[in-house]
């Protein structure tokens, strides 16, 4: 009998396992290769933290999401920039968060429940197999930034584990031990990877109430004295020894808003419904924001609306503990996000990456009690087997369609708009990654409707700022003005607008104008200190204007500024090197052109022709057409620096060499004017070579 039940239980594992990883692996193989997204280039590709690994071992530095940026900065020094590494890792987080989620299950259904081992087993292969394939789960997988909720999702649920395999009355001293550090260091893990990971001692309370009030588990009474109040008194130890603890939960109390709470009435409802039936899902949800006359009558209705969940949790967990441990267990551990404090997004799918787990245990326990009843007919089980089964493959064949759109950004904010069509900031997000794809017909067309859209002045003026940009690429500066002005009229405190109004005047040759432009741009930047809105570049781009007008001084200091940012920039030193020789410093010009050490080769050959420039200002000859030769040699397909260095040794009297490079910048195609000059001194050459044969 009991080879009959291994041989059983085998079957079950081996039907749970060859779909997990098929499924997962057709599932999530598509995005290996996706590209960064959205952002993806905040937390990767413009982070500098994550550049070194030393950095988040030394543990007097822990900060914000330490260990999620911690695996970033790991995969950074295994790939660089390479997307492939860190899809693996999200894929490999996935499976291994799959594991918990068996184990907690079929001990909850066992022991909890006090059903039999075969139901356990059944019950844990659907919850498993649904978590690992639902649709629901891809923005925590797919997009690389999502790591976070998975990563947390992850050590959350072997916390949980730790604290039920240590619970239970079978498992011994050892075991018991292991399962507390087990909890213990997850959860303290799972804190450093997603602040949410707060909502865990609430979980493992709710679990408790739920199922560890019977035989199999020990008695209350000591996890009440000996894990539950030093958990309290430790974290009220913390609040009281921490100022800027303290500090923090004040600010989050004041940004506490009921209004915001009553909203998710209507979203948590759709999350749920999501997580069971998983279609017609996006990147981006557009929802109207509802709104109350009065604070009182938000406040009174969120009051009366938790009531109300109490009320209704308290029946389930009378009536069927299973049903109100999944309830409680998706607003628990959704709560940060969506109760009382506002966020941009009023629901992300990636938030509902370890919510979801709560409603799938219960809806595989209910199939389950509906499918395999004692009193249910083989025929019944059959098809009820059939239904779980075809559940699951539809998870998949939904999940193979769902990371298609996540081929390229374009094809998840077209998927985006599609499905959301009347949201400004799909048109916003769209528009930047056909312009990155140089796809400008379609962007113009994505920026004209945001433009004409009833979103913020920010995001109008971002659409005028970009339409001006493309205009001047097709080289319609009149268009283009008449952009960025509107941009300026239409939100005065975007730095971007007076930038490229600053870039377009500059074009044009009114540095006065670009100068007041740019000192405009740095203004407004302090309207928004959290957002990289004005480029770098913008001291580049006063120092040229500067170095026109003539203030060397002022167009020293921003040349120094951009290169202090960028260090190394070519265009930086070059333009450095002229304002320095124009200012009377040509020692220091020589000095720094000199130090440059590498480059492309235009670069270095542009740096060494500058370098025969100074020498030619200061009539040191000889040293003038050194690094004019060695300026030609880098790039000998220059035709004025030949003609240039032909013309410098005719003046040295040295004929045949001046004759050989002019004929060579001639080759080059010279303009006319020099083309003629070079064929005149060639002219001469000649000539005095005959009356030396004379």
């Amino acid at each position: 009998m009991k080879s009959a039940d291994a041989r059983s239980r085998f079957r079950i594992l081996l039907f749970l396992t060859l779909p997990l990883f098929a499924g997962v692996g057709a599932g999530y193989y598509q995005v290996l290769h996706s590209p960064f997204n959205f952002d993806d280039g905040l937390v990767v590709l413009n982070n500098e933290t994550i550049r070194t690994l030393d950095h988040f071992f030394q543990t007097h530095t822990l900060h914000y999401r330490h260990l999620f940026y911690l695996t970033f900065a790991w995969n950074y020094h295994l790939g660089q920039e390479d997307p492939f590494g860190y899809h693996l890792f999200n894929i490999g987080v996935h499976l291994l968060a799959c594991l918990p989620v068996f184990l907690i299950a079929r001990v909850t259904v066992e022991k909890g429940m006090g059903r039999d081992a075969a139901s356990a087993l059944r019950v844990a292969c659907v919850t498993t197999l649904a978590f690992a394939l639902n649709p629901i789960q891809t923005e925590a997988v797919s997009y690389i930034s999502g790591r976070t909720s998975s990563m947390m999702a992850m050590l959350y649920l072997f916390s949980l584990s730790g604290f039920i395999l240590a619970e239970l009355k079978s498992t011994r001293l050892a075991g018991r031990i292991g399962g507390y550090v087990l909890c213990v260091v997850c959860g303290g893990m799972a804190l450093l990877s997603k602040e949410t990971a707060v909502t865990l001692p609430a979980s493992i309370f709710l679990y408790d109430l739920c199922f560890m009030r019977n035989a199999h588990f020990r008695p209350f009474k000591p996890r009440l004295l000996w894990i539950y109040a030093p958990i309290l008194l430790a974290l009220g130890g913390v609040v009281f020894k921490s100022a800027n603890l303290q500090e923090r939960i004040v600010t989050w109390l004041g940004r506490t808003n009921p209004g915001y709470a009553l909203q998710q009435l209507t979203v948590i409802p759709f999350g749920a419904k999501m997580v069971l039936f998983p279609i017609n899902q996006v990147f981006d949800y557009d929802w109207p924001y509802a709104t109350l006359s009065t604070d009182t009558l938000r406040i009174v209705s969120s009051l009366g609306a938790l009531a109300l969940l109490g009320f209704i949790w308290y029946r389930l967990y009378r009536a069927w503990p299973l049903a109100a441990f999944g309830l409680g267990w998706f607003l628990i551990v959704l709560s940060p996000t969506n109760s009382f404090l506002p966020r941009m997004d009023l629901l992300s799918e990636r938030n509902l990456y370890l919510p979801s787990f709560g409603l799938l245990l219960w809806g595989a326990g209910f199939a389950d009690w509906v499918g395999f009843n004692p009193g249910r007919s083989p025929l019944f089980r059959k098809i009820a087997a059939a239904c779980m089964a075809v559940t699951i493959a539809c998870f998949a064949v939904l999940l193979v369609h769902r990371n298609a759109v996540y081929e390229s950004n374009i094809t998840l904010w077209e998927d985006a708009l599609k499905k959301n069509p009347g949201k400004p900031r799909i048109y916003h997000n769209l528009s930047h990654f056909y312009t990155e794809a140089k796809d400008f017909e379609n962007a113009f067309i994505m920026l004209k409707k945001l433009a004409a859209s009833n979103a913020t002045p920010y995001y109008r003026s971002y659409a005028h700022t970009n339409l001006g940009n493309i205009y001047a690429l097709w080289g319609d500066m009149q268009n283009a003005e008449r952009e960025f002005i509107q941009a300026v009229d239409i939100y005065p405190n975007l730095p971007s607008g007076h930038f490229n109004l600053g870039v377009l005047f500059a074009t044009k040759g009114m540095d006065r104008e670009a100068n007041a432009a740019f000192d405009r741009a740095r203004e407004t930047r302090k309207f928004h200190p959290d957002k990289n809105l004005l480029p770098v570049k913008v001291a580049l781009y006063k120092a040229r204007v500067l170095f026109n007008l003539k203030r060397y001084a002022e167009a020293e200091r921003e040349a120094r500024l951009y290169l202090s940012e960028k260090p190394g920039n070519e265009n930086g030193i070059l333009l450095l090197g002229q304002i320095l020789d124009a200012n009377g410093k040509a020692g220091e010009a020589i000095a720094l052109l000199q130090s440059v050490q590498g480059g492309s080769p235009q670069f270095l050959a542009t740096v060494q022709a500058s370098l025969a420039h100074l020498h030619i200002e200061q009539q040191d000859w000889n040293r003038a057409i050194g690094w004019l030769k060695r300026s030609v040699q880098t790039d000998p397909s220059n035709a004025p620096r030949q003609f240039a260095l032909g013309r410098l040794m005719w003046r040295q009297q040295k004929n045949p060499a001046a004759a050989r490079h002019l004929k060579q910048a001639i080759a080059l195609q010279l303009d006319p004017a020099s083309t003629l000059e070079a064929e005149t001194l060639l002219t001469e050459i000649e000539s005095a070579g005959d009356q030396e044969k004379d």
